[in-house]
């Protein structure tokens, strides 16, 4: 895992006195190393800094040339199959100089360009590509988004990083918020891909390349991927088979590693499996997991069981209510870029930071409950959707199953829309209602399951952007890989080809895995309620420190708040004043 950044100026050289300042904000994601490259004439660079992980030697050193020169690449990520990829590289005549991923992804554009070259590759990543050939610019992400990257492009440039803070160093990249994007961050608790806080920048989007012609200064993107849906049926031993082979084969891939791979451990039928498969596989990797004093609903006690049934070397760090968490939450909120106000951002980093202590990587099992369909809103989706009710009937008569099931959606959702805002002031109120609920409207899609529509959404709105943004921020702060098993798109490809029947039922969670983890597991794993993973002492945080920040703070001073009635506000919008509070004080 790394952080990458590139620029290129259309009339003037690069300064490499800022870019290098730029490169050298995102430390935290590479403390390792790092590297300058430039080229077309000293008016476009690259740059990286290294988390090392695969071949530790400066062979992996990048920016990293071809041996012709012709390609230049800068990556961040990992591509789990490279080794056999390398090997069909070889068998065509290419030469490797290192053991990365990296050369891979370089020779594997040569041979094949840049979309057969994605289709090939299983992995996350985003990377950037030079090919002095045909002067371009090639930048591609992952199919699910998990590692970011920002773009911005104005008549004078166009500058790209992992992290929008290192943009933020260059004076000459204009920042004017977005106030589109600053309603968009009350509606859905972070601001929606592929749009940004500021204006001229955007996300690339996941599955997504871009081709920037330098000669030209103009740009385009293509989708690569796509995720097919279909309703076919298979005998449930079929489907048992042929998904544990799927899961063991990504958990196998997700270990190929220089260094050692830990994992955050909840003791649910997620992380529980992924652990599992790796004892499976001869594997024995550290294990973490976050709890709460005095709380019946922390998940330590649980975590500790399901450890203890594998033998691994296991480490708990429990979070205390009287802690003052304010401070920290400023801390965090710098290494996200953009206003994010989701609690769990809080316990991932604790747990990222417990893990870092003696990891470099960590696996998740983030992704099992959008795999399965495993989210308590799931089946309240599908019950909701499905009631033969009267008052359910002309409901869905009136508004329609989109809107219907968009709203339902949404009240599960972190965002305030639904709550009372009068604390903000009319201008920006009005705002958030006019925008309403446009990017679930947008990537709803009716597929003929309620269960699969949540899915559906879940996979085009809360994967890449609540779930994966606080994985990859929350770890990178820590210097911390974060690799996620059930984010494999084979798996993804097979199960959402089914009929919900062949894997989701409504009496009984995630039968697949609990199945095989039956055997290996005691039964207090499968009695857990589901939690989840917000932090729980949220409520504690709102108090006269609070108070007195935000009378004095930016948000009032700028006229976006009606200070008198902040504390009429419930604590959900407590929490998303608080954190575009300390957005403002980090950048605004």
């Amino acid at each position: 895992m790394c952080g990458i950044l590139g620029q290129i100026k259309v009339n003037q050289q690069i300064s490499l006195e800022i870019f290098n300042t730029m490169r050298d904000t995102l430390f935290h994601r590479g403390p390792d190393g790092y590297g300058t490259e430039l080229f077309y004439e000293n008016k476009a660079v690259f740059g990286h800094r290294r988390l090392s992980i695969i071949d530790l030697s400066d062979k992996g050193k990048q920016p990293m040339y071809s041996n012709e020169k012709d390609i230049l690449i800068t990556f961040n990520g990992e591509i789990y199959n490279y080794k056999f990829l390398r090997e069909a590289l070889i068998k065509k005549g290419y030469r490797f100089n290192s053991s990365t991923d990296t050369e891979v992804l370089i020779y594997g554009f040569k041979e094949w360009g840049i979309e057969e070259l994605l289709v090939k590759i299983k992995g996350m990543f985003a990377f950037a590509i030079w090919d002095k050939k045909t002067k371009n610019i090639y930048i591609a992400k992952d199919r699910f988004g998990i590692k970011p990257l920002y773009y911005y492009y104005d008549d004078k440039q166009f500058a790209f990083a992992s992290e929008l803070k290192a943009l933020n160093k260059d004076h000459t990249i204009k920042k004017e918020i977005d106030e589109d994007a600053l309603a968009d961050f009350f509606i859905y608790s972070y601001v929606p891909n592929p749009n940004c806080i500021w204006k001229h920048f955007k996300k690339l989007s996941p599955a997504t390349y871009m081709v920037y012609s330098i000669d030209n200064h103009t740009f385009y993107t293509e989708k690569y991927w796509s995720l097919s849906i279909a309703h076919n049926i298979e005998s449930i031993e079929e489907v048992l088979v042929k998904t544990n082979a799927l899961i063991k084969q990504s958990v196998e891939e997700h270990l190929v590693s220089d260094v050692p791979v830990g994992l955050f451990l909840s003791g649910g039928y997620d992380s529980s499996t992924v652990l599992m498969q790796a004892d499976v596989l001869g594997c024995s990797p550290n294990t973490f997991s976050l709890g709460f004093e005095n709380s019946n609903r922390s998940e330590h006690r649980i975590a500790s069981i399901a450890a203890k049934a594998f033998n691994t070397n296991h480490r708990e760090f429990l979070l205390g209510a009287k802690e003052n968490y304010l401070k920290e939450l400023k801390n965090i909120s710098y290494y996200y870029d953009e206003p994010y106000a989701i609690s769990s951002m809080l316990t991932y980093y604790y747990t990222s930071k417990l893990a870092s202590q003696t990891n470099k990587v960590a696996l998740v099992g983030d992704g099992g409950d959008e795999l399965f369909g495993g989210y308590n809103w799931d089946i309240d989706l599908y019950n909701h959707i499905n009631s033969c009710t009267p008052k359910a009937v002309l409901k869905r008569m009136i508004r329609g199953r989109k809107k219907e099931f968009v709203s339902r959606y949404n009240s599960w959702m972190t965002g305030v829309f639904n709550s009372d805002l009068n604390c903000l002031m009319p201008d920006l109120k009005d705002n958030i209602l006019k925008r309403g609920l446009w990017y679930f409207d947008y990537h709803y899609t009716n597929t003929g399951d309620a269960i699969k529509d949540s899915q559906y959404l879940n996979l085009k709105t809360f994967i890449p952007q609540p779930s994966l943004t606080r994985a990859d921020r929350s770890s990178m702060a820590n210097s911390l890989e974060v690799r996620v098993p059930f984010l494999d798109h084979k798996l993804f490809e097979y199960i959402y080809s089914l009929n919900t029947k062949c894997y989701h039922k409504q009496n009984e969670k995630k039968f697949i895995l609990k199945h095989y983890l039956e055997k290996k597991v005691p039964n207090e794993v499968f009695k857990m309620p589901k939690y989840g993973f917000s932090f729980q002492f949220l409520n504690k945080i709102f108090d006269t420190a609070y108070d007195d920040m935000m009378k004095n703070g930016h948000l009032n001073k700028m006229g976006l708040i009606d200070f008198s009635r902040i504390k009429e506000a419930d604590t959900l919008v407590k929490f998303h004043l608080l954190m575009l509070e300390f957005w403002f004080e980090n950048y605004g």
